[in-house]
Order: C-alpha cells, then sequence, then structure tokens
C-alpha cells in the first residue's frame, strides 16, 4: 500500500491506529448515524469511542462502503 493516513482527532495514537477502546471512522458515516467524534457507537455487542475522522487512507479507493478503523 502507498500514501499515508490522515484523522481529524484530539487522542493522541501510535502506530497509525486509535487508542483502545476507540474507532475513527469516515465522515460518510458519521453523517449516516447522525454521530460526532466524543460520542459512543456500537459495533456488534462492543461500544466504542468516536475518537476521530479518516481524512485519507492508504487504501481509499478499493473496495466500496463506509470505513471503521478500530
Amino acid at each position: 500500500l502507498r500514501g499515508s493516513l490522515e484523522v481529524q482527532s484530539n487522542l493522541s495514537s501510535p502506530d497509525d491506529a486509535p487508542p483502545p477502546g476507540s474507532v475513527w471512522v469516515e465522515a460518510s458515516m458519521l453523517n449516516a448515524l447522525n454521530a460526532q467524534v466524543g460520542q459512543n457507537m456500537s459495533l456488534g455487542s462492543r461500544e466504542f469511542l468516536i475518537g476521530g475522522i479518516l481524512d485519507k487512507e492508504l487504501d481509499k479507493g478499493l473496495g466500496s462502503g463506509m470505513k471503521v478503523r478500530i
């Protein structure tokens, strides 16, 4: 994969991954969920803090649908 990962987030995180217990999502997912950064969202049986918005991803353009990075 080529490129870089860019995220709008107030949470510091090593290794291009969200901190434990949080997720980064695409802006389109926030709109679809009517949610904001700082709120919680459910994925399966778990709750996660929405910690940032994915602005640019390494694999953008591969596949379709809204993305979440855990």
